[in-house]
């Protein structure tokens, strides 16, 4: 049966990677990528040697639009020769904040054994280092970009937070982060604590939680950096 290998990349520091993961990955004759140009060269980075060009057939992914009948397509002939398949995501594990769930969605309709491989998540690692309640939690990847609507979803998660205690986790385009973040100290409550992980992984990493009252006096450059956020309220121990 062939397999269908959900291959994780870095989130800029390749050291945090399996070494073991050339190897894993070394029977994938195929690979479902994003964006071609980077995929080559993370491979590159963690030592992939092999001719990509007459080793590798590619299928590069519209992630805004992903071709379901050309992946259904590309899985059923890898499926015919016995190949193994790969999908490759640009930052962290696959199919969280990307179309990867659509590609492996039609593999388990074609019997595909599916393999995720274990590599760094940016959301687990905030989630981790918050603070916040890691028992009840919630993804929402990308708010919305128009300010009525993100304002909206922002208070809605502050509810879920004070409702029912579960951890709002979130993101956004680097170069639209201080727009968020000014609007995260205009819409949020004082007490409502605000978490923020930044270049998770790289030398300039930095992990803080706070009141959204001790946010506002504090300057915070987020411009152009990779960041999770998340909000939540002081955990309780019993």
């Amino acid at each position: 049966m062939p397999r269908l290998y959900l291959i994780p990349t870095d989130l800029g520091n390749a050291d945090c990677m399996d070494p073991r993961l050339v190897e894993t990955i070394a029977p994938v004759e195929y690979l479902i990528v994003e964006r071609l140009r980077t995929a080559r060269r993370f491979l590159r980075k963690i030592g992939d040697k092999r001719n990509f060009d007459e080793a590798i057939r590619w299928l590069e992914l519209d992630k805004h639009n992903p071709n379901v009948k050309h992946i259904r397509k590309t899985l059923q002939e890898a499926k015919s020769k016995s190949h193994d398949v790969g999908v490759l995501s640009e930052a962290g594990n696959p199919c969280i904040a990307d179309p990867g769930s659509v590609i492996v969605s039609i593999a388990h309709e074609l019997n595909f054994e599916i393999q995720p491989l274990v590599g760094p998540s940016s959301i687990l690692l905030a989630l981790t280092g918050s603070g916040l309640n890691g028992q009840q939690f919630a993804f929402h990847g990308y708010l919305p970009v128009e300010q009525a609507a993100r304002n909206k979803r922002i208070r809605a998660m502050e509810q879920d937070v004070n409702t029912y205690g579960a951890t709002q986790l979130f993101m956004e385009t680097p170069y639209r982060n201080m727009a968020l973040w000014k609007a995260l100290l205009n819409q949020l409550n004082p007490s409502t604590l605000l978490h923020v992980s930044c270049d998770l992984t790289l030398d300039t990493q930095w992990i803080k939680t706070k009141k959204v009252s001790d946010w506002k006096s504090e300057i915070t450059d987020l411009h152009k950096r990779p960041c999770i956020f998340a909000l939540g309220r002081k955990m309780r121990m019993k």
